[in-house]
C-alpha cells in the first residue's frame, strides 16, 4: 500500500501497480497537492523509509 503523509498522518492512496522483471514493481498515482510530499510503502505494521517527492 502506498501512503502519503498529510499533516502527520499517513493516508493510503489509490494506486496502479505493475510487476516488472525480477522482483521489481512500479506504483503510480496522481497527487494534486504541489510542493514537497512524503511517501512510503506499507504492509501491515512494516513500512519503508520515507521518500520525499517534489510535485510541481
Amino acid at each position: 500500500m502506498l501512503q502519503m503523509d498529510k499533516n502527520g498522518k499517513w493516508i493510503p492512496l489509490h494506486v496502479n501497480s505493475k510487476v516488472k522483471k525480477g522482483n521489481a514493481y512500479a506504483l503510480a498515482t496522481r497527487v494534486h497537492m504541489k510542493g514537497t510530499q512524503q511517501f512510503r510503502v506499507a504492509s501491515g505494521k512494516t513500512h519503508s523509509s520515507t521518500v520525499n517527492v517534489t510535485v510541481q
